[in-house]
């Protein structure tokens, strides 16, 4: 069996491409894989550019088909990450990111702690706006290094 495997990085990404990913999944039995669900992307702290979401949400509609979500928030990859490692206590483990949408969603749907980092796509201003909630809410990831046991 075959998949059609959409993920950001694709800068030549068009219509004819998605046109025959169209074709694969819904004439030759191709799966529909996705990466992630990012709609926005941080290229650097100033740019912010449409993410792997974005970019495949007019297949997604077009199909009228969700893809499997191999990463963040789909709990197979911490299935993945936990068999890998051998990660057998949930408390030992923090899901750290920017996005509500994927890396606290994704600590949600496994059952996670969480901390979300307000240096990246969420400004501080947004978080009354969020669906999800986070364990803990920092100003940046260097606010871990004061809590890391030595």
């Amino acid at each position: 069996s075959s998949g059609i495997n959409a993920e950001y990085g694709d800068p030549y990404f068009n219509y004819a491409k998605m046109a025959k990913a169209f074709i694969y999944i819904r004439e030759c039995g191709a799966q529909y894989i996705a990466t992630n669900l990012d709609l926005r992307f941080n290229v650097s702290k100033e740019r912010i550019i449409p993410g792997t979401g974005s970019v495949i949400a007019g297949l997604t509609e077009s199909l009228g088909v969700k893809p499997i979500v191999l990463g963040k928030p789909s709990p197979l990859m911490y299935e993945m990450i936990s068999s890998d490692h051998k990660i057998n206590d949930k408390t030992k483990v923090l899901m750290v990111g920017d996005n509500p949408l994927t890396d606290i969603q994704f600590a949600v749907n496994v059952g996670i702690d969480s901390a979300l980092v307000l240096s990246g796509i969420t400004p501080s201003d947004g978080l009354q706006d969020m669906n999800v909630k986070p364990t803990y809410i920092l100003e940046s990831v260097v606010d871990l290094m004061g809590d890391i046991p030595s």
